[in-house]
């Protein structure tokens, strides 16, 4: 699934708050590779985040998050 949010990110097309929420759920959850985690932010960073990406992540990191 990272593999194909990847490839949609090197392609340049922006992915959805849901795309980006599900990511960082895999991300979290399963036994990706360190080299997919940073293949995938790599090419996130280069063809630039938008404010749905942004908030995708956020919203899952949220979730995850320790509760003070």
């Amino acid at each position: 699934m990272l593999q194909q949010l990847t490839a949609q990110l090197i392609e340049g097309l922006h992915l959805s708050r849901q795309e980006t929420s599900a990511a960082m759920e895999a991300v979290f959850t399963n036994n990706i590779p360190d080299a997919a985690i940073a293949s995938f932010l790599t090419a996130l960073t280069i063809k630039g985040e938008t404010p749905d990406e942004i908030a995708g992540f956020a919203s899952m990191m949220r979730r995850h998050a320790v509760r003070l």
